[in-house]
């Protein structure tokens, strides 16, 4: 999917949802682009084509940044290692 398609997509379906729910679809439409996994520049792409619309994917970037993994280096293998003493 490219981003002209989804954000005709998103223009289409916006117009017939009443202004007080829009943000929560905006928010649903870009969870449901980012389980699909649509690309974050596609998703990006969007930016400013409606102001939920860019609340949305904003608030979706900030969350893919804080939960991506990060190496602390403290790893040990042998942590997962069940050690049965029979």
């Amino acid at each position: 999917m490219n981003t002209e398609f989804l954000a005709d997509l998103w223009s289409t379906i916006v117009d017939y949802v009443p202004e007080n729910k829009r943000k929560d679809l905006a928010y649903n439409y870009v969870n449901l682009l980012t389980d699909f996994d649509v690309p974050a520049s596609t998703i990006e792409g969007m930016m400013g084509i409606d102001s939920h619309l860019d609340n949305a994917i904003e608030y979706a970037m900030d969350q893919s940044e804080d939960s991506e993994f990060e190496d602390t280096g403290d790893y040990d293998e042998n942590d997962d290692v069940w050690d049965d003493e029979d």
